[in-house]
């Protein structure tokens, strides 16, 4: 991967690696995002410019993990997504949305929100009511 801050311009060059390893390039050129694990963001370049948080960001990433996607200013929840084993992208939609997966029974959904420490946020509470953030 390849930045340069003063163009504002980011390149990804792919070769054939030795392994078979799997990784995925995600770009968002709104307000950026975040990867859950970080561990599983491999490299990253962001460009930062405009008003409030307008940012781009390219990265590389080693599946499984979930990408938490920013809003601008922060005005609406922020979205998720995982990306699975095989590199394919599932929405997985806002906070509320991940936590009533959860309850469904859903393991992506459980494996976000225990990351994220929304379940145990959940059982200290003293009733159930889930609010997106902001």
């Amino acid at each position: 991967m390849w930045y340069s801050p003063d163009w504002r311009e980011a390149s990804v060059y792919l070769q054939p690696a030795e392994d078979d390893e799997l990784h995925v390039v995600w770009l968002n050129s709104h307000c950026g995002f975040d990867v859950i694990p970080q561990a599983a963001e491999k490299h990253a370049a962001w460009s930062y410019g405009g008003p409030k948080n307008s940012a781009s960001k390219l990265a590389i990433l080693a599946p499984a993990c979930y990408v938490q996607i920013h809003t601008y200013k922060h005005s609406s929840p922020r979205k998720y997504a995982a990306v699975t084993l095989d590199g394919a992208v599932r929405w997985m939609g806002t906070r509320s949305e991940v936590l009533a997966a959860h309850f469904r029974r859903d393991v992506d959904a459980t494996r976000l929100a225990e990351f994220q420490g929304w379940l145990s946020q959940l059982t200290t509470a003293g009733q159930l009511e889930v609010h997106d953030e902001l």
